[in-house]
């Protein structure tokens, strides 16, 4: 599993361009003993995080391919992230092409193992990208990056109709 989430982490950001200072890999694993069928359907929703300078967080599949639309948001333009000093980052949203369905996430932000857990929530409960854009959201927070990504699905369904 780790070895995965390094391979994922390579592919996401270039360790070059950020400061390590730890790096302590959680995983929510359950210690309850669950059918592995169970165990096979929840995995696909556990997050992961990096705790490096800044935060590095991941859920579900990053492979990317033709049969995915990315949707990213960038924290240099967030408000909160600029009154914070720490504009360094990004969301990306990964959802089957041509719908909401989310597949995956990668977050690099100050907080980002925090920003993950509304992204696992609602690949958790079959919540689409446009329902998170449509969610209303404290003002100003970090976590309008991932409203950002909903509303840039949104506004392409919106191009379709012109």
């Amino acid at each position: 599993m780790i070895g995965n989430l390094v391979r994922l982490l390579c592919k996401c950001v270039l360790f070059t361009k950020y400061r390590m200072f730890a790096c302590i890999v959680t995983f929510n694993v359950s210690h309850t003993s669950v059918l592995y069928s169970r165990y096979l359907s929840l995995r696909a929703f556990r997050p992961a995080t990096c705790y490096i300078e800044p935060e590095f967080a991941t859920v579900g599949d990053l492979s990317g391919g033709k049969d995915v639309d990315v949707y990213s948001a960038s924290l240099e333009h967030n408000d909160r992230a600029i009154l914070d000093g720490d504009k360094e980052g990004y969301v990306k949203i990964f959802c089957k092409k041509g719908t909401g369905t989310i597949i995956g996430c990668c977050i690099i932000a100050g907080r980002a193992g925090e920003l993950i857990n509304e992204v696992t929530l609602a690949m958790k409960h079959g919540i689409s990208l446009d329902g998170i854009g449509r969610n209303i959201h404290c003002y100003p927070t970090t976590g309008e990056s991932v409203m950002g990504c909903g509303l840039q699905i949104i506004n392409s369904k919106w191009k379709l109709l012109k």
